[in-house]
């Protein structure tokens, strides 16, 4: 009874908690295009997000009211699976991303400012796609075309994960066709990282990179959707529910007015970030 009163009462905590970068995190968002201008705009007075606070506060407060504490920890548990997920596949889609050709100790904002204008969308045809799935064309750096493969079986590969870890949770049940299946899945997820295993990998410096990539990426994909599966049905709607909303803000709105695709805005930002760095 105390070790689940303490668990509990720490749940709290850090639901508690979490409320207080939220107003930042709906000011970044909106200052990015994702969401609504008005979530970040800054109060004169207070130089605070004061509408996007008040927002996040009635939200917080709403679901707090409408569902018990143990619905809201499942649903934040399960919304931070799915974060690590995307954090797991953000970092492939990141090793792989094609290089510039330009000089890498340039100033960040100036590489940013530069490629805007020079980015091109190259059109690949099928025979040099499925050459380039085993890196045939022994590529040595990555490009256009093996940073696409690499996204494109990344996504695949996450794909792939919901069905197996949706029979691995239940593995006690299956019988001999749905362990057919399974294997075959494997399979197909072992070539996967086969594939993108030997895509050339950007060789941008950055301050530190994930080792033993892809495996170390895809293991944590795919453990982090085995134990989604581990939740019941309702709290599979909620979350289903939630991302619908999120999606229909993004496709509705967020993805005409994002920054990035607006190169102009990119470049007039980069040009203010780097006025505010020219210090005497």
């Amino acid at each position: 009874m105390i070790i689940a009163a303490i668990i509990k009462l720490n749940n709290a905590f850090s639901m508690f908690g979490s409320m207080y970068p939220l107003p930042r995190i709906l000011y970044s968002m909106s200052n990015d295009g994702l969401i609504f201008k008005s979530l970040g705009k800054v109060h004169p007075r207070f130089k605070t997000p004061f509408f996007g606070t008040i927002f996040a506060g009635v939200i917080t407060g709403f679901f707090s009211a409408l569902l018990n504490l143990q619905q809201l920890v499942d649903m934040m548990t399960i919304g931070t699976l799915l974060v690590y997920v995307m954090v797991a596949v953000c970092v492939l889609y990141t090793r792989y991303q094609e290089q510039s050709d330009m000089d890498y100790d340039i100033l960040a904002d100036e590489y940013i400012e530069s490629t805007a204008l020079v980015t091109i969308k190259v059109k690949h045809t099928k025979k040099q796609i499925l050459k380039q799935l085993f890196n045939f064309h022994k590529f040595v750096r990555a490009n256009s075309l093996s940073s696409y493969i690499a996204s494109l079986q990344t996504t695949c590969f996450t794909i792939v994960c919901f069905p197996l870890a949706l029979y691995l949770s239940h593995w006690y049940e299956l019988n001999s066709t749905h362990w057919i299946i399974v294997y075959v899945l494997m399979g197909v997820m072992i070539l996967q990282l086969i594939s993108i295993g030997m895509q050339p990998t950007s060789k941008t410096p950055v301050a530190f990179k994930v080792p033993f990539v892809p495996f170390t990426p895809a293991l944590s994909i795919f453990i982090n959707i085995y134990l989604m599966f581990f939740f019941d049905i309702y709290t599979w709607t909620k979350f289903i529910i939630w991302m619908i909303i999120g999606f229909s803000i993004y496709f509705g709105y967020g993805i005409t007015h994002s920054k990035e695709n607006n190169p102009e805005i990119n470049i007039i930002n980069s040009n203010q970030s780097k006025s505010s760095l020219n210090v005497d």
